[in-house]
């Protein structure tokens, strides 16, 4: 679905390893947060359109 790394992983080790989100998946997450925001403005707006 995504032509990029969404995780850094580490595996193991003396800390235990772990993974983090790259900056590509920093920036989709941004990206679907306003997406989110747009949508839910959208549904009030249309939700007082019908029932205001």
């Amino acid at each position: 679905m995504f032509d990029c790394k969404l995780l850094s992983s580490v595996t193991g080790g003396k800390n235990g390893g772990g993974a983090v989100l790259t900056k590509e998946a920093e920036a989709l997450l941004a990206a679907y947060d306003g997406y989110c925001a747009e949508v839910e403005k959208f549904a009030a707006e249309k939700y007082r359109s019908y029932f205001d």
